[in-house]
């Protein structure tokens, strides 16, 4: 393959014949790298979505640096999806061993934990895809982020790990914190917890975004909270108020 050639979809197969050439010849080299770079952009002009995953996690292979090789192979696994679900987990998942601080891929591997009912290791993963600070260009963003949380706190909740779900739901609730439902689950948690400190502040941060006969029965139950298990009788008495 000549450096600079140029491929179009109906030159595909000739294409296919001279890469294969080319990295025969050069299989780790500068003219590999820029054939299997081509090779992805003409498969997918052709709508070659699987060849194109193809050559991105060969891509990979040939590349060094491991964000890079991550990116690759996410690439490759996105294309993937709907037509090959199980190659598409296979190299998500390779994406995110590639790099484990790479988010794009731990939140998708969440995700796909999730919708495979594995929720104990669903919101690990979307712990890890919210560890990268905000100076990583493949951190997500503050939107995605805080839908992730969301999630990942329910999925918390489902594998029974509340201490996690508690701490998830305070994250989310520091950047969200007019969201009710998230509020009222928390508490829910609280309560199996028996974590009567942190209850109290989570029924008065409740209560605060409340009207009517629902902000009552709140201010009701942190009141007696306070009193009878927390020893704290002005606090009760302010609240019956």
């Amino acid at each position: 393959m000549e450096q600079g050639q140029q491929f179009h979809p109906r030159n595909f197969a000739p294409a296919q014949r001279d890469f294969q050439a080319a990295l025969a010849a050069d299989p780790s080299g500068p003219t590999a790298t820029q054939a299997l770079d081509a090779l992805v952009d003409l498969a997918i002009a052709a709508h070659q979505l699987g060849e194109a995953a193809s050559f991105l996690a060969r891509r990979a292979q040939l590349e060094s640096d491991a964000r890079l090789a991550s990116r690759h192979l996410f690439r490759a696994a996105q294309l993937c999806v709907g037509n090959d679900e199980a190659r598409a987990l296979q190299l998500t998942q390779s994406s995110a061993q590639r790099d484990p601080s790479f988010a794009p891929a731990r939140a998708e591997l969440g995700r796909r934990r999730a919708s495979a009912k594995e929720f104990h290791a669903a919101w690990i993963e979307a712990e890890a895809a919210l560890e990268p600070s905000a100076t990583d260009p493949d951190a997500l963003s503050a939107e995605a982020q805080s839908t992730l949380l969301r999630e990942a706190t329910g999925w918390a909740e489902q594998a029974t790990d509340l201490n996690a779900a508690v701490r998830l739901a305070g994250r989310f609730l520091a950047s969200r914190p007019e969201d009710l439902e998230i509020r009222r689950r928390l508490v829910v948690t609280l309560r199996t917890l028996t974590d009567l400190p942190a209850l109290a502040d989570a029924l008065e941060q409740l209560e605060g975004r409340l009207q009517g006969a629902e902000a009552t029965e709140v201010a009701r139950e942190r009141a007696r909270l306070l009193e009878a298990s927390l020893n704290r009788p002005e606090a009760s008495a302010k609240a019956w108020q």
